[in-house]
């Protein structure tokens, strides 16, 4: 106030200091000596400036409900008092607060089987009936907190694509909980609603990354596991995905997925350069490729399931994808001249052809036709890798 009226220099400060130890060392009795028009000017000056801060200065920069919250408080405190003023103001605040928060976008992405994929790369036409249920698989990455008001925009969100189902009947839910804070316990209503739907609709929910608190919340409840087998857990999207894409592939009919492995043999491919690759039956936790190291050629994995792996300077692996029957592995260094940048390790035993380096270089000299269909191969096999990446990155930036 002092420095309000023009009072900036330190003795302003001294005076009011002086004044307040006189008043705490002899009593109150002298403020009676005191001029009551100065000090009543004082206060009507500090109380019009509060004013004039408040509600005048604040007209404009702030939105319409917060300063409708500044005019009842002052209309509570001139009325029945101070304290329950604040009290009002608080309890609006704190309503204004879970009502704003609740337009906040708890589904960070709307995605799909087709959009998005597991890091499990498989066979051309494996991939292609992953492809052509895709819609079966529903994902939804979410964000922040969520409590009662933004778990029923989830349930709205369900219902709408349930709707759908005349198109494509729903069959996974994911939600993808690695980028949410925490659960309301008025949440739970909503999950026990979202079981009903479930059970009636016959789809089942993943809980994909959610973390050891929120998952003993749904646990209390009986929700995550459940008895039947609905909820299920993984411990990230990636898994969730790849399970949701298998269980797919095992809707196949048995005789069309052999078929469909029969016919992507890569002896049945490339039949008259067959007799360059080399035959290797590899068990399973064998590396194959060791990241920083020359792969030494390219490595055709009939069957059995391979992992490539990123090794860290912290010394955690990283997981970049998995790889089944009818996939490559190492042609990207084969093509470039350049060291393996992960490393790769069979989960399962293995039917692997390798074709070395030298052999390689050999089919382009001496059978130049058969070298350009398995280097027409490669190009596929790498324009629908980009294909894959592309269409994520679209419906991410939807």
């Amino acid at each position: 106030m002092a420095h309000s009226i023009g009072a900036k220099t330190n003795i302003s400060s001294i005076t009011v200091a002086i004044l307040c130890g006189i008043t705490l060392l002899f009593g109150a009795d002298l403020l009676s000596v005191f001029p009551k028009v100065i000090l009543g000017g004082l206060l009507l000056n500090l109380g019009i400036s509060f004013l004039e801060q408040w509600l005048y200065d604040t007209w404009g920069k702030i939105s319409k409900m917060d300063y409708g919250v500044i005019v009842i408080i002052l209309i509570v405190i001139g009325t029945i008092g101070f304290l329950e003023g604040i009290a009002v103001g608080l309890l609006m605040s704190i309503a204004l607060f879970v009502i704003n928060y609740s337009k906040v976008e708890v589904i960070k992405h709307e995605l799909s089987g087709q959009t998005l994929h597991s890091n499990v790369e498989r066979s051309e036409k494996l991939n292609s009936v992953v492809e052509q249920r895709g819609n079966q698989i529903f994902i939804l990455p979410l964000q922040g907190f969520i409590f009662f008001g933004t778990a029923h925009r989830l349930l709205e969100k369900v219902t709408e694509r349930l709707a759908l189902d005349s198109e494509e009947k729903l069959t996974y839910l994911i939600f993808d909980f690695r980028q949410v804070t925490g659960l309301d316990s008025s949440t739970i209503n909503s999950f026990n609603k979202l079981h009903i739907m479930a059970e009636n609709k016959e789809f089942k929910v993943l809980f994909c990354d959610i973390k050891k608190f929120m998952a003993r919340q749904l646990a209390v409840e009986g929700l995550l596991p459940d008895d039947s087998g609905l909820f299920i857990e993984f411990s990230d999207l990636d898994h969730g995905l790849e399970w949701c894409e298998e269980q797919i592939i095992d809707q196949e009919e048995a005789a069309t997925v052999q078929s469909i492995k029969a016919s992507e043999s890569f002896k049945t491919r490339f039949v008259d350069i067959a007799i360059y690759f080399k035959t290797m039956d590899v068990k399973p936790g064998t590396l194959i490729i060791e990241q920083g190291k020359d792969p030494n050629g390219i490595y055709f994995i009939e069957s059995g399931r391979i992992t490539v792996q990123l090794e860290t300077k912290k010394g955690k692996d990283i997981r970049l994808k998995s790889m089944g029957d009818g996939t490559v592995v190492g042609e990207v260094s084969l093509y470039l001249g350049s060291k393996a940048s992960a490393s790769v390790i069979t989960e399962t035993n293995c039917l692997i052809y390798f074709l070395s380096k030298d052999h390689f270089h050999a089919i382009n000299k001496e059978s130049p036709e058969k070298a350009a269909e398995l280097h027409t191969f490669i190009v596929q096999l790498l324009s629908e890798r980009l294909a894959k990446s592309n269409a994520t990155i679209k419906a991410l930036m939807r």
